[in-house]
């Protein structure tokens, strides 16, 4: 097992038949890699710039704007209640990024997803924990109420 800081949370890592210390440091620059790419903490992050308009959207990397419609498409596909806006209107796409992270560190360990645990500690004012659903980029997207379509998998 592995516990790491990362995204402001703390994630674990299981794998059933251990983990090596190479995979364990592989997994570990995956997420630090969407974390320098997507806080708000770091004003050199991609997500800063874009945010601060020193960097315009269409400049932004194919990750970068993947992610943003992803959380845009979610927030279509609930009708609002996911938004990757804060109440100040700042872009905030820390909603989809741990799930992409994860998704992409599944990549990492050559495996799927049911061969691997993740999870996540936060926070969330009902107490509640929340479900994480990893994009499957095989399936096709359903059709949200307005027309928009929106990728679920897990």
């Amino acid at each position: 097992m592995s516990v790491f800081e990362t995204m402001g949370t703390v994630a674990s890592l299981t794998v059933p038949d251990g983990l090596t210390d190479e995979l364990d440091r592989r997994v570990r620059e995956v997420f630090a890699e969407h974390d320098s790419r997507f806080s708000l903490y770091r004003d050199d992050s991609e997500a800063s710039l874009v945010s601060a308009r020193t960097m315009p959207f269409g400049a932004a990397s194919a990750s970068y704007r993947e992610a943003y419609w992803l959380a845009h498409d979610a927030m279509v596909e609930t009708e609002g209640a996911f938004s990757p806006f804060r109440a100040d209107g700042t872009v905030d796409l820390n909603g989809v990024v741990r799930a992409l992270a994860m998704r992409e560190a599944a990549k990492v360990l050559a495996f799927d997803t049911d061969g691997a645990i993740f999870a996540t500690q936060g926070w969330r004012s009902s107490g509640f924990s929340r479900l994480l659903g990893l994009p499957n980029r095989d399936d096709p997207p359903p059709t949200g109420p307005s027309g928009a379509s929106h990728e679920v998998g897990v």
